[in-house]
C-alpha cells in the first residue's frame, strides 16, 4: 500500500491523473462503504464541461479513501497452503508499470483477496520502447519484482490487455534480437496460465499511468539471470467477445525496430544543427547498406555519384535558400510557431506563469507544454518511441526537398511517414501535400486524365460529315495492299474501295465518286490526316471543290469507322472461304450486305433510311416476298410522278426522324456520362495569363513512353477559340502552332509566384492578326461527339 500512500497532487495534477486514481481505487469500491459518498467530491471534477478546482474539500476526500483501502477487509496476504489461483495483473504504458496480486478465495471462486499493489516508473530509454517491447519488459519487470511471492506457484495466473504477448512466449527464439530473446526466457521461469482481458475494464490500467511522486524511491538493479524453462502453462480468456492477442507474425518486426539496446546519440559537427546531422547520418547509413548488398563494382560506383542531400548552401545562403510561403499556411499553424519559442522558453524555467498566459488557461497551457521538452538548446515534441525534432521555420523547406528530392520523389503520405518518424512542426502534412503538389517534376509525370463536361453536338444530315480511314489488308488481291472505307455520321452507310496505293490521288477519285452521289460533304473525320488534305488538295486543283475541313488529329475521335473495320475483315474472311488473296472481288457484295444490314441504334438499315424502301435481295424475287410489289398494269406518266412524290416526301420524314432518334441516343449517352462521371468531371475554364500543363498524347502509344513526361509545361494560356480548345505559349512567348484541346490542359501549381507582362499580347511572339485567326477556329480536339458546355456556336466568348 506505499503506492497509494505516496499517491499526491502536484502543479501539474490534472484529470487525467485524477481517472487513473480513481480507477485503481475503485477495484475496492465493494469494500469500502458509502464509497459514492465519500468518493462524490473527486468525481465531479472528472464529468463534462465541469471546471478542475483542487480545494481543500478534494484533498481530504483523497486522504480518506487512501486510508479506506489501507483498511478494506480484502487485502491480506498470499495463502500457499490452498489450492486456488494466484493472479498477477499487469498494465505497461509510455510512464510506469502498473500491476497487482490477488488470490481467488477457496469456497467462492468469483472472491478475489488483494495482496499487493505496485507502480514501478519507467526510464526515458524504456518509455521510448515499441508497444510490444514495452509490453513485454514491463511483464519481466512484474515478475522479477515479485518473484519472492510468485517464483515456484503451480497456479499462477498472469492477466493482461496486451495483444502481443502470447504471440512472443509461444515464439522464444524468434525474437528481433538477443535482447527480446533474453526477456522471454526469464519470463518462461515462471509457469503460468496468460489469461487476456479488455483493457477498458483492466483495473492496473491506472497503476501504469500513475506519474512520479516526489517521495518514489529510484528503481533497484534487477538481474536478467534465468534457468531452464517449461513453457505457458495454459492461456485463457474470461469473456470469449474480447478481441484474440495477435499472431507472431502479425507484429515480429516492429517489436524492435532499432535493435535492443542499441540507440545511438547524434551530435551536430561545428555549425551544423542537430536535426540535418541526424538525416545526414540516417541517409550515409542508408547509402552503406545498399553499398553492402550489392555484388557489382559499377554499380557501387554509381551509388557513389548520386547525391543524397540537397546543396547545404539552400539553407544557409540567403540568395539560393529555398523561400518558406506562410501565406499559404492554416491560422492555428501560424499561431502554434509563434508559441513554440514561448514553449520552449518556459521548459527552461516552467516554475512560473509566462506572460500574456491567463490564469484560467494554465493548465491547457502546462497540457501543451507536457508534449515537448528541451535538451542542449533543442526543443523535442514526445511521439511514441522517439522524440521528434522541432525543426525551425528557415529550415523547414530543406527538410522537405531532403525527404521529398533526394529520396524518389515520393508521394505525400509516404514523405510524411518518412519526416515524422524524426521531425516535427505545425501543420507538417499540410506543408508536404503543399510541396509535393507543387513539384514541378512529380506534376510532369502525373497520371491524372482529364475528364471534360461534355454537351450533345450538332447531329448533320445524310453525307454531311464523313467519318473515313484507310485499312491496310494483308494478303494483296489483284494488286490491291489497301481498302479507304468510309462511313455517313447519321446513317452509317459504307462506302469504300480497294487500293493500290495510299495516296491523295487515289484517295480523292474515291471522294469524287461519294461526291457525285451524296453531294459534297462538309468534314471528314480521320486519324489519317496528310493523306485526305492531300486528297483535298487535289479535288480543289482538278475540280475546284473547296471549303472540306479535315478534322485535327485525334486517335479517339474515329470510332465510328474503325470499330467497322473489324466487321467487314470479318465478313470477307468468310465469305472467300479462307481464301483471303481473293477478297477484291467479293468486296462489292460485303458492302451491299453492310448497307442493307439493320442497326440496332436505328431499327433499320442504313438503305431503308436513305431510301425509304427496305432493299430487295435476289431471296425476295425467287421466294416472291410482299416486298416484291409488281404493278397491277400499265401506269400513266402522271401516276408514276405522283408515286415518286410520294415516295420523296416519305423519305423527307424518315431521314428527320432518324435525325431525332440520333439526337436522342446522344442526349442519352451524355446524361449517362455525366452521371458516371459527376465525381471525376472538371471545367477548369483556364484563363487569359493562367499556367497549364498540356498532356503528351504523342508518346502514349510509343513503346518507351514509361521514362518519358506524361506532361509538358508549364505554359502560359494565350486564349480560347470558338471550338473551346486553348491556345498556349511557352515560357519565353512563343506561341504553340495548333490548339490544345481541353482535356490536354490541367493547372500547374507554381511554387513560387510567377510573374507575367499585364499585356499578354505584348507577351507572345505573334501577330494580333494571326491570333485573332487561331480564335476563330473551331477545332475543338475533343472525343468522339462531345464538346463543352455552355459554349453555343452562335455566341461564343472569344475575349479570354
Amino acid at each position: 500500500m506505499e503506492v497509494m500512500k505516496r499517491y499526491q497532487t502536484t502543479p501539474e495534477f490534472e484529470v487525467g491523473h485524477l481517472c487513473t486514481y480513481e480507477g485503481t481505487v475503485g477495484t475496492f469500491r465493494i469494500f469500502i462503504q458509502n464509497y459514492a459518498k465519500r468518493a462524490e467530491p473527486i468525481q465531479k471534477l472528472t464529468r463534462k464541461e465541469a471546471p478542475f478546482k483542487w480545494g481543500e474539500e478534494q484533498e481530504k476526500a483523497m486522504e480518506d479513501l487512501k486510508d479506506a483501502v489501507r483498511n478494506a477487509p480484502c487485502l491480506r496476504s498470499l495463502d500457499y497452503n490452498i489450492d486456488t489461483d494466484i493472479k498477477l495483473s499487469v498494465d505497461t504504458s509510455y510512464i510506469a508499470i502498473g500491476w497487482y496480486i490477488s488470490q481467488q478465495d477457496a469456497e467462492d471462486a468469483k472472491k478475489w483477496w488483494y495482496a499487493r499493489f505496485g507502480s514501478t516508473l519507467l526510464s526515458p530509454r524504456e518509455a521510448r520502447y515499441s508497444q510490444p517491447k514495452r509490453e513485454l519488459f514491463g511483464l519481466m519487470r512484474a515478475l522479477d519484482e515479485n518473484k519472492y511471492w510468485l517464483i515456484g506457484c503451480r497456479r499462477l495466473v498472469v492477466e493482461t490487455d496486451a495483444q502481443y504477448i502470447k504471440g512472443m512466449l509461444n515464439n522464444p527464439e524468434e525474437g528481433p534480437n538477443a535482447t527480446i530473446n533474453r526477456w522471454i526466457e526469464a519470463i518462461l521461469m515462471y509457469h503460468f496460465e496468460l489469461r487476456h482481458v479488455a483493457g477498458k475494464t483492466f483495473a492496473a490500467d491506472g497503476l501504469s499511468r500513475r506519474v512520479r511522486q516526489a517521495e518514489d524511491p529510484d528503481p533497484e538493479p534487477w538481474d536478467h539471470s534465468y534457468e531452464d524453462h517449461d513453457g505457458l502453462r495454459g492461456y485463457s480468456k474470461p469473456n470469449s467477445e474480447d478481441a484474440d492477442p495477435l499472431d507472431f507474425e502479425d507484429f515480429k518486426r516492429d517489436i524492435d525496430t532499432r535493435g535492443g539496446y542499441l540507440l545511438t546519440e547524434v551530435k551536430p559537427s561545428e555549425g551544423e544543427t542537430l536535426e540535418e546531422n541526424v538525416l545526414e547520418q540516417e541517409l550515409k547509413a542508408l547509402w552503406f547498406l545498399e553499398k553492402q548488398v550489392s555484388e557489382v563494382a559499377e554499380v557501387q560506383k554509381q551509388y557513389v555519384n548520386v547525391e543524397m542531400l540537397p546543396d547545404d548552401a539552400l539553407k544557409t545562403d540567403p540568395e539560393v535558400e529555398i523561400e518558406y510561403d506562410e501565406g499559404r499556411r492554416a491560422n492555428w499553424a501560424r499561431k502554434f510557431d509563434e508559441r513554440l519559442p514561448k514553449i520552449k522558453l518556459w521548459l527552461q524555467g516552467p516554475l512560473t506563469r509566462p506572460e500574456g498566459v491567463d490564469p484560467k488557461d494554465f493548465g491547457k497551457w502546462v497540457r501543451e507544454c507536457s508534449h515537448f521538452f528541451e535538451k542542449d538548446g533543442k526543443l523535442y515534441r514526445r511521439q511514441g518511441e522517439f522524440p521528434q525534432i522541432v525543426v525551425q521555420k528557415q529550415h523547414r523547406m530543406y527538410m522537405m526537398r531532403a525527404a521529398h528530392d533526394a529520396l524518389g520523389h515520393r508521394g505525400a503520405w509516404a514523405t510524411v511517414q518518412f519526416l515524422t518518424k524524426r521531425f516535427w512542426w505545425p501543420d507538417l502534412e499540410g506543408d508536404v501535400a503543399w510541396y509535393c503538389r507543387t513539384c514541378h517534376v512529380c506534376q510532369l509525370r502525373t497520371k491524372m486524365l482529364l475528364k471534360i463536361p461534355p454537351k450533345v453536338t450538332e447531329t448533320p444530315s445524310v453525307f454531311q460529315v464523313l467519318h473515313a480511314d484507310v485499312m491496310h489488308m494483308t494478303p494483296a488481291s489483284n494488286g490491291c495492299k489497301y481498302i479507304v472505307h468510309g462511313r455517313c455520321a447519321l446513317t452509317s452507310w459504307a462506302e469504300g474501295k480497294p487500293l493500290r496505293e495510299d495516296n491523295g490521288v487515289s484517295i480523292g477519285a474515291w471522294l469524287l465518286d461519294i461526291i457525285t452521289r451524296w453531294g459534297c460533304m462538309r468534314e471528314i473525320v480521320t486519324d489519317n490526316g496528310p493523306s485526305f488534305e492531300k486528297a483535298t488538295a487535289w479535288l480543289q486543283k482538278k475540280y475546284g471543290i473547296k471549303g472540306i475541313k479535315i478534322s485535327p488529329y485525334n486517335s479517339q475521335a474515329n470510332g465510328r469507322v474503325e470499330r467497322p473495320h473489324y466487321d467487314i475483315r470479318d465478313m470477307l474472311f468468310k465469305a472467300t472461304g479462307g481464301k483471303t488473296h481473293q477478297w477484291f472481288w467479293y468486296f462489292p457484295h460485303v458492302l451491299w450486305a453492310d448497307r442493307i444490314t439493320a442497326r440496332k441504334r436505328f431499327g433499320v438499315s442504313p438503305f431503308f433510311i436513305l431510301t425509304g424502301a427496305e432493299p430487295v435481295v435476289p431471296l425476295d424475287i425467287q421466294e416472291a416476298t410482299w416486298l416484291v410489289e409488281p404493278p397491277n398494269g400499265p401506269l400513266t406518266t402522271a401516276e408514276l410522278i405522283g408515286q415518286r412524290a410520294k415516295a420523296l416526301a416519305k423519305h423527307r420524314d424518315l431521314v428527320e426522324e432518324m435525325r431525332k432518334k440520333v439526337d436522342k441516343e446522344k442526349r442519352d449517352r451524355v446524361a449517362k456520362y455525366e452521371e458516371e462521371n459527376a465525381a471525376t468531371i472538371k471545367d477548369y475554364r483556364f484563363k487569359r495569363g493562367d499556367l497549364v500543363l498540356m498532356r503528351n498524347t504523342a508518346i502514349e502509344k510509343s513503346l518507351n513512353k514509361k521514362m518519358k513526361s506524361r506532361y509538358l509545361g508549364p505554359l502560359v494560356v494565350v486564349s480560347r477559340n470558338r471550338g473551346g480548345a486553348y491556345i498556349l505559349a511557352e515560357m519565353d512567348g512563343t506561341v504553340l502552332q495548333w490548339p490544345a484541346a481541353a482535356f490536354r490542359v490541367i493547372p500547374y501549381q507554381a511554387r513560387r509566384k510567377i510573374e507575367l507582362p499585364p499585356n499578354i499580347h505584348e507577351f507572345v511572339d505573334i501577330s494580333s492578326k494571326a491570333l485573332s485567326k487561331m480564335r476563330e477556329s473551331s477545332e475543338e480536339g475533343i472525343v468522339d461527339d462531345f464538346a463543352f458546355r455552355g459554349m453555343p456556336e452562335t455566341s461564343r466568348n472569344t475575349s479570354d
